[in-house]
């Protein structure tokens, strides 16, 4: 009984995913048993269902910090979220948002960033560089990438 109750006062804060329920009960000393009994009761009352929880957490990374698929991705993997979820909820999310949009406007901001720098002034190739790294660190395949650099410079070569 007292693991459900430490486990809905953990929940209580925000939605968790089972591995972060899992893993409090379990820094909290109960017994493999225990925390498996707290974990399957809790979700038959919906309070944990990884789904739900990989939508929201997709659109609002989606939104608010435009991250690309592989970096949402690999977010909800150390997050313990089964991989065919994942698969699920970023195809989903391919129907809604066109990351190729957001790639681009992110893209954009970068080089007005990048171009009104006082520091020096950096050639073409380094301004293709430095926006490939910065789309890549935030997740967005190398086509995509490829494919917003092509359109902000206004050619269709292939980078990096």
């Amino acid at each position: 009984m007292y693991a459900k109750e430490t486990a809905y006062k953990f929940l209580s804060y925000k939605p968790r995913t089972q591995k972060e329920v899992e893993e409090k009960l379990r820094q909290k000393g109960f017994a493999h048993d225990v925390i498996s009994k707290a974990v399957e009761d809790i979700k038959r009352y919906g309070f944990i269902n990884d789904l739900e929880y990989a939508r929201n957490f997709v659109l609002n990374k989606s939104k608010s910090k435009s991250l690309g698929k592989v970096a949402l991705k690999q977010a909800l993997l150390l997050k313990g979220i089964p991989l065919e979820t994942i698969e699920q909820v970023i195809a989903e999310r391919e129907n809604l948002i066109d990351e190729t949009e957001v790639a681009f406007e992110l893209a954009q901001k970068k080089l007005k960033l990048l171009k009104s720098s006082k520091k020096k002034k950096r050639s073409e190739s380094e301004l293709k560089r430095k926006i490939y790294e910065f789309l890549t660190r935030r997740g967005f395949t190398w086509e995509t990438i490829n494919h917003v650099i092509g359109k902000i410079f206004d050619d269709s070569e292939l980078y990096i």
